[in-house]
């Protein structure tokens, strides 16, 4: 599917060549006037649905239907399992969140740049500011697998120990 989605960089439309030379990855809007338009008006879009909203629409549900069973499985529950369920609540609610403020920005900055691209002429003499941010907010996009990772270490007991039994081959039994 990843193939599907990303096939079209293999195009003749992306690179500009000059005596040989690269100058410029991406869409050649001169000689590709349909694809420069594909990819500064609705790749990002697209990105925005497939790799932002779609992922925690689908978190969400995942989490409303962890829930709703836990809640179903277990009509008494004791006041340990209820702060256990409170804190998976809480952390599955955290990583969606961590997801959006991580992923959000990086989408939006692609669809606001597709529109600066097409109505300014002058956008050649901010490139460099425009990659630096483009840059930032793809570390930030990128972080959250590392956010996620710490959040849970920070919030969950039954996670840390988990984790320390994995990395150690079981050798280490915490209790």
């Amino acid at each position: 599917m990843l193939c599907a989605l990303h096939g079209h960089w293999f195009s003749p439309a992306i690179g500009e060549k000059i005596n040989g030379t690269i100058i410029h990855c991406g869409p050649r809007n001169l000689d590709y006037p349909t694809y420069y338009f594909f990819m500064t008006k609705i790749r990002s879009i697209t990105d925005l649905f497939i790799y932002c909203f779609l992922p925690a629409v689908v978190m969400i549900i995942a989490n409303i239907t962890i829930i709703y069973n836990l809640r179903q499985a277990h009509q008494v529950i004791s006041t340990r399992r209820m702060v256990m369920e409170r804190q998976m609540i809480m952390m599955m609610s955290s990583s969606v969140a961590v997801f959006l403020l991580t992923t959000l920005p990086f989408s939006l900055y692609d669809i606001l740049m597709g529109q600066v691209i097409i109505k300014y002429a002058n956008y050649d003499q901010y490139t460099q500011y425009y990659t630096f941010i483009h840059r930032m907010l793809g570390l930030l996009n990128s972080s959250h697998f590392a956010l996620n990772f710490y959040l849970y270490c920070l919030t969950s007991r039954l996670f840390r120990l988990e984790f320390i039994r994995r990395i150690t081959c079981g050798k280490c039994d915490h209790q």
